[in-house]
C-alpha cells in the first residue's frame, strides 16, 4: 500500500517537472518557414503575441514545427516561447523541463502532406540539399578551399616568369645591329689620311706645277 502511493507520488513528481509544452508564444513578428531553415519559402509571417501549437522540434530545438491558422511550418526555436515556471523561456533553452517531441526531417514527406497546392512546390528539388542531414555538400572546410585557392592565385606561372625575365632573341639581335650602326659610316681614320695624302700629290701623267715666282 504505501509503495503504491509511492509509485504514484513519484509519476506525479515527474509529471510536475517535465510538463507539456502547451502553447507556444511568438516573442516577435517572424516568418514560418517551410522547413528548418532560412533557405525555405515563406510559408506566413506570424505576428508578434500570437499563440501556435508545437508539434515538435530539432533535436538541439533550434528550429520547431508549429500549426497556426490551419498552416504547418517551421520557424526558429529562438522566437517561440513556452511557459515555464510562471514565466516565459524560449524554447531553445528550456532544457529537460519540457517535453517536446523530437523530430526529423525529410522535405518529400513534409512538403506531400501540407503544401501540394503552394506556388513553391514544384521547385522541391531546389531546396532538397537544405535542412539537417541535407546531402551534396562540400565535404571541405570553406576557410581551407578559400586558403588554397588564395595560394594558387599567388603563385605565378613557371612560363610566364620565363617570359617576362628572359629578352627574346630577335630583341637581342636587335641591340648588336644597332651598336654596330654606331660606328661612323665610310673609311676607316687611316684611311682618310691616305686619302688627304694622295688628294695632295699630283696624279700620274700631270705636269707638276712651278710654284716659283717669275723673276
Amino acid at each position: 500500500m504505501i509503495g503504491a502511493l509511492i509509485g504514484v507520488l513519484s509519476l506525479f513528481a515527474a509529471g510536475a517537472a517535465m510538463a507539456d509544452p502547451g502553447p507556444g508564444h511568438v516573442r516577435t513578428s517572424l516568418n514560418m518557414r517551410a522547413g528548418p531553415g532560412t533557405a525555405f519559402p515563406v510559408v506566413m509571417v506570424l505576428s508578434r503575441d500570437v499563440q501556435v501549437a508545437i508539434i515538435g522540434c530539432l533535436d538541439d530545438r533550434t528550429w520547431c514545427d508549429i500549426e497556426y491558422d490551419g498552416a504547418r511550418g517551421w520557424v526558429s526555436g529562438a522566437y517561440i516561447s513556452v511557459l515555464i515556471d510562471g514565466g516565459y523561456r524560449p524554447v531553445r533553452d528550456s532544457g529537460a523541463r519540457v517535453v517536446i517531441s523530437v523530430l526529423g526531417w525529410d522535405i518529400d514527406d513534409y512538403w506531400d502532406n501540407h503544401y501540394r497546392r503552394a506556388n513553391f512546390y514544384s521547385d522541391r528539388e531546389r531546396y532538397r540539399h537544405e535542412g539537417p542531414g541535407s546531402q551534396g555538400r562540400s565535404s571541405q572546410p570553406k576557410s581551407q578551399s578559400s586558403q588554397q585557392t588564395q595560394q594558387q592565385r599567388a603563385q605565378p606561372q613557371q612560363g610566364q616568369q620565363q617570359q617576362q625575365g628572359q629578352p627574346q632573341q630577335g630583341q637581342h639581335q636587335q641591340g648588336q645591329h644597332q651598336q654596330g650602326q654606331s660606328q661612323p659610316q665610310g673609311q676607316s681614320p687611316q684611311g682618310r689620311q691616305q686619302d688627304q695624302q694622295q688628294k695632295g700629290q699630283p696624279q700620274k701623267g700631270q705636269p707638276q706645277q712651278d710654284n716659283k715666282q717669275p723673276h
